[in-house]
């Protein structure tokens, strides 16, 4: 019953892990626009507010950075090839865990019975 599993998820992640992928980085890449013009829009913003002012001028740094990379907030659309850096990043991330939990199940040591470093 295993392998048939195995095999299973094998095929299921060969056909829909990559659609899946870029889907997923484009909701990802519509959240940061969305998080990027509300963080220009904050930068922008004149509040009485003490901490207010102490944390504007970071903001301002970061803002300033991110339009020095992508551009002005309002203007941004992400482009096919930022949805594909972020559709690998996205599989990688999700590989290097499966790899990481295969080896930790392969080494035949369970969490209970490891000793912590005195």
């Amino acid at each position: 019953m295993l392998e048939a599993d195995g095999a299973l998820t094998t095929v299921l992640l060969t056909f829909f892990g990559i659609p899946v992928s870029f889907l997923l980085s484009l909701l990802s890449l519509y959240q940061f626009k969305r998080a990027y013009v509300l963080i220009s829009l904050l930068s922008q913003k004149r509040l009485k507010n003490s901490y207010w002012r102490a944390v504007r001028p970071y903001l301002k740094n970061i803002v300033s950075g991110i339009e020095a990379a992508f551009g002005p907030a309002q203007d941004y659309k992400p482009t096919a090839d930022q949805v594909i850096m972020v559709a690998l990043t996205i599989v990688i991330i999700v590989a290097a865990e499966r790899v990481i939990t295969a080896l930790n199940s392969s080494s035949g040591v369970s969490k209970r019975t490891q000793r912590r470093p005195a």
